[in-house]
């Protein structure tokens, strides 16, 4: 939350500025005389901006050509009992262009940062509606299930860990969400890989997510080593590709590599660690 502090701050004290500039006179006779209409034009600007996402999402440099563009109208349609230029008329139009200007700016970076956590905070709300994915603990039955049925009729499945190191993402994300909670971080990150995930993988793949762990965790059944790693490379690409993130994975097939879901799991770490990560939690194995 650091950025909307400084956000904030900022916009207080260009406001203080802004309606306390002609009492600075600095114990000499103060030539600032600003037009009246000026400051509800500049109060006009910080509510619209913060008000109204469509003047955060735009660019700052089209913002401010709207502002000044209608301070300028208003200065020579409405309120032009001065000129604009000529001896002190030119300073003074300066200073209200750049106290609009300030005030534009400011505004825009509070405006900014609000739209970006609550895109961030909709996204998770969403995700944890009805496309989230199970919890570990609610699909282990289904989870065992399968490996029955493998086991009967001696058929394939792949067991694919998914886990996210989140120090590593920290540049990637919206930064609101680097300065917020671990647990908003991670809820955001595992949201937005589900979501990919399951867009590429079959209805009848399992996709699970291990909270105790931080992580996702794939049952694909009838694939094996050789389409266990054609669909790794694929997913890899993917999530690059939308995410813009790297993601972890490893992976293990049954019966090759192990014949219970707990060996496989395991069986999958030690390809993660092969392919040169080490998770930074201090256990392994599923969650209790």
């Amino acid at each position: 939350m650091k950025r909307m502090k400084i956000a904030l701050i900022g916009l207080l004290l260009g406001l203080t500025l802004f309606f306390n500039i002609e009492r600075l006179d600095f114990n000499q006779a103060n030539s600032i005389n600003i037009q009246a209409f000026v400051y509800p034009l500049g109060l006009a600007a910080v509510i619209a901006i913060i008000a109204f996402p469509v003047f955060s999402r735009i660019s700052l440099f089209y913002t401010l050509t709207f502002w000044i563009g209608l301070y300028s109208s208003f200065k020579l349609l409405t309120f032009n009992d001065r000129p604009l230029f000529g001896g002190i008329n030119t300073y003074l139009t300066i200073t209200e262009a750049c106290l609009i200007a300030v005030l534009v700016v400011l505004a825009h970076q509070v405006g900014r940062v609000l739209y970006d956590y609550l895109s961030a905070v909709e996204f998770v709300a969403l995700a944890s509606g009805g496309s989230k994915i199970p919890p570990l603990e609610e699909g282990i039955d289904r989870v065992y299930a399968e490996i029955n049925r493998s086991r009967h009729y001696n058929r394939a499945m792949s067991v694919i860990v998914a886990s996210m190191e989140t120090k590593e993402m920290q540049f990637e994300l919206p930064r609101l969400l680097v300065e917020s909670q671990e647990k908003i971080l991670q809820t955001y990150l595992t949201a937005r890989l589900a979501k990919t995930l399951k867009a590429e993988l079959r209805r009848m793949d399992i996709i699970l997510e291990d909270k105790k762990n931080h992580r996702v965790i794939v049952i694909s059944p009838e694939i094996d080593d050789r389409g266990s790693s054609a669909l790794l490379e694929r997913l890899n690409a993917i999530v690059d590709r939308q995410m813009g993130i790297q993601i972890h994975f490893g992976a293990a097939t049954f019966p090759n590599k192990a014949l219970t879901f707990e060996g496989l799991v395991q069986e999958a770490e030690l390809d993660m660690k092969r392919n040169g990560y080490y998770p930074y939690r201090e256990h392994s194995g599923v969650a209790d």
